[in-house]
């Protein structure tokens, strides 16, 4: 297994992938939209950068799942947010992780963006102890750096030795797969 690391955004949606968005949405339908930056856009803030959008061209905010499959560690799906033109057309105008012309993304009908935060989801690629362990640590970590059903914290607000030990632990996950073990 190598390092996990998010890949390009594939036109084809794999079994693992529909797994994982069952888990957030009664009959997924996960679709490809593109993504268009605007000169405001600013990493990790999909939020906000929609609400501007919103009041420079209209159209409305659709909540979701910005979805990143990690072959051989996980699906992650990560509460987002992009901009709906007034025919229904969705953009995201968020720099994607892996700066790509794309990205799957699965509307959600339920949950909207109230200023707390959301759990992103960490689906195991498969039932192996190290993605079990990879989706465990990857949990505790985002748990850590945005606490769900609590307002966005600053950097210096996280607790950074905690943090390093979950990073070891990822690293020592890392390492057992390079070297083949379970």
């Amino acid at each position: 297994m190598r390092p996990p690391i998010p890949i390009p955004t594939t036109e084809t949606i794999s079994r693992i992938v529909l797994e994982a968005c069952q888990r957030v949405v009664v009959n997924p339908k996960p679709i490809v939209i593109p993504v268009q930056i605007e000169a405001y856009s600013m990493p990790e803030d999909c939020h906000a950068n929609v609400i501007k959008k919103i009041r420079q061209d209209g159209g409305s905010a659709q909540y979701g799942w910005v979805i990143w499959e990690i072959p051989d560690w996980s699906v992650r799906l990560e509460f987002h947010s992009v901009w709906k033109d007034i025919q229904g057309k969705m953009i995201d105008v968020t720099v994607p992780v892996h700066d790509g012309p794309c990205v799957l993304f699965l509307p959600d009908p339920e949950r909207k963006y109230e200023g707390l935060n959301i759990a992103t989801i960490h689906h195991p690629y498969n039932d192996s102890a190290l993605c079990r362990d990879y989706v465990d640590i990857s949990d505790r970590m985002n748990r850590l750096m945005l606490p769900p059903g609590k307002r966005p914290i600053h950097s210096h607000e996280i607790l950074t030795e905690e943090l390093d030990v979950l990073r070891a632990k990822l690293r020592a996950i890392y390492v057992r797969a390079k070297a083949g073990q379970p």
